[in-house]
């Protein structure tokens, strides 16, 4: 079927790109994240855009910070307000990714969709993965930073978020090309809490 040839082809270019790059630097981490960044840190979340069959444009209070809310600000480019946003997450909330359409369908769901649906969920899940990796090395970076100036602490904070972070994606509820991603988030965060060790 059209769908498994689509979303084989992605996995294998995302998941290649996620694992070489691994051993280099980054260009989007050249410009210079700031190192202050704690694991604490909130940053407010006034203008949060619900889609609309949520029906609302507030977040309830024991939502915490969502996925979305990361993306919004990593898209305006707003990084280190980004990054503060993320390390805030309790990725195990069930609602994190409320409002994020590819990343609430299992891949029985998505095989069940009408075909322009499917387009649709399929480049929304493609852009996704693009960003999830340039976000997991960005959060590293400053990591790595920490790390070098001493700060063992906050790197493992920087760290064990991108760890968590993967393994939200490798639930069963995701779809599979989610799931091969946060593998290799995982992979990733697991790595660099063992070179600080």
């Amino acid at each position: 079927m059209k769908h498994f040839r689509f979303f084989s082809i992605v996995c294998v270019i995302v998941f290649s790109a996620l694992l070489s790059g691994c051993s280099k630097k980054e260009d989007e981490s050249s410009a210079e994240p700031n190192t202050n960044t704690e694991l604490s840190a909130q940053v407010p979340t006034e203008s949060i855009k619900e889609s609309p069959k949520e029906g609302n444009t507030t977040k309830s209070s024991t939502e915490g910070t969502l996925f979305k809310d990361v993306l919004e600000l990593w898209e305006t480019d707003q990084k280190d307000e980004a990054v503060k946003q993320f390390l805030s997450i309790q990725w195990d909330n069930p609602s994190v990714f409320k409002g994020i359409e590819a990343l609430n369908m299992t891949e029985q769901e998505f095989k069940l969709l009408p075909q322009d649906e499917m387009k649709r969920i399929g480049e929304e899940a493609h852009k996704l993965t693009l960003t999830m990796r340039k976000l997991m090395f960005y959060v590293s970076s400053i990591g790595d930073k920490h790390a070098s100036s001493g700060d063992i602490q906050i790197a493992k904070e920087h760290f064990e978020a991108v760890r968590l972070y993967g393994e939200a994606f490798c639930q069963p509820e995701r779809l599979e090309i989610m799931r091969l991603i946060g593998k290799a988030i995982v992979a990733h965060g697991q790595k660099k809490l063992s070179e600080i060790e």
